[in-house]
């Protein structure tokens, strides 16, 4: 089911994270309706599916702005000390290296048969 055009405004203003007052004036409807397809989408896994993958799209817009001012922030030595941790933290963090480091330490067993 793809929804209504009123479903998909409400549903598209949902995702930009504006209140149900906000959505009402801009789609035109009572606050009452943004509630109610509010508590379809958690009723919906069709109408819900569609937000999920409407925020995962704009996620996957925001990531290489977000790994941009990363690399600024890390760079940038006007920049308190904690804003440098916290960028860096941030960054091993999503960089996988505790898998990295954990290969090391895992034992490895060989099993040979004889016949």
């Amino acid at each position: 089911m793809r929804g209504t055009a009123q479903q998909m405004a409400i549903i598209t203003n949902l995702q930009a994270g504006l209140t149900r007052n906000e959505i009402s004036a801009i789609v035109g409807c009572d606050v009452q309706t943004v509630s109610r397809i509010k508590t379809k989408l958690k009723k919906n896994p069709e109408l819900l599916d569609t937000l999920y993958k409407r925020c995962g799209a704009k996620i996957d817009e925001l990531v290489p702005a977000a790994i941009e001012r990363l690399e600024r922030l890390i760079h940038d030595d006007s920049q308190q000390g904690s804003v440098h941790v916290a960028a860096a933290r941030e960054i091993l963090n999503r960089s996988r290296i505790d898998d990295m480091q954990g290969v090391n330490d895992k034992a490895i067993e060989i099993t040979v048969k004889y016949e």
